[in-house]
């Protein structure tokens, strides 16, 4: 895919995180935003807001590829089920120091962020994140629109659910689950 062009939804501090990770894998030639702070966007001269979100329509067509990176579960949920219905190409985002194991299997607009693993038979649903450190270890499911926080940890065979969030630290041991939409505090563990 080298060569292409990516256009993100959402230009704050995790779209910048997540523009780093499509820069560094190499498949991405042209990076570009929408955010609602456009035009008054400041950020880094290096990235291009192009307009806002709701104007996506207008400029879809001219991009390879598309990703949300929002880190609300909720409205990217909303964001990617918009995009869904519009034909786009929602790509996923491995950052070049993540793993993602051939075995598993992942659903589109997944994000998965530097030194994040995704373990065999592992199930990624769509528009899910991976931030930092994270692991979903060999055989857990991360339910659509779920995210780990930053060095969240799902044990083999555990399940998050659909828009569930485990925050900085969070844990499941094997096993475990988290239901539909809940979110864990940073550092709890849950265990059988």
């Amino acid at each position: 895919m080298a060569g292409s062009s990516l256009l993100i939804i959402g230009a704050g501090s995790f779209g910048r995180a997540v523009y780093e990770a499509a820069m560094m894998s190499g498949d991405w030639q042209v990076i570009d935003f929408l955010d609602d702070s456009y035009p008054s966007h400041t950020g880094p001269v290096q990235f291009k807001v192009i307009g806002r979100i709701d104007s996506f329509a207008s400029f879809s067509s001219q991009y390879d590829g598309v990703v949300v990176a929002i880190g609300n579960n909720r409205i990217r949920k909303d964001k990617i089920e918009s995009l869904l219905t519009s034909g786009v190409n929602l790509v996923n985002i491995f950052h070049p120091k993540a793993f993602v194991s051939p075995l598993a299997k992942v659903g589109r607009g997944a994000l998965v962020m530097a030194g994040a693993v995704v373990g065999a038979f592992a199930t990624i649903g769509i528009g899910c994140i991976l931030n930092p450190n994270a692991v979903a270890d060999h055989d857990t499911a991360m339910g659509d629109y779920s995210h780990l926080g930053v060095g969240a940890v799902m044990a083999g065979t555990s399940l998050l659910g659909v828009g569930a969030w485990l925050r900085p630290g969070a844990a499941l041991s094997y096993g475990e689950s988290v239901a539909d939409w809940v979110t864990l505090a940073p550092s709890t563990c849950l265990t059988l």
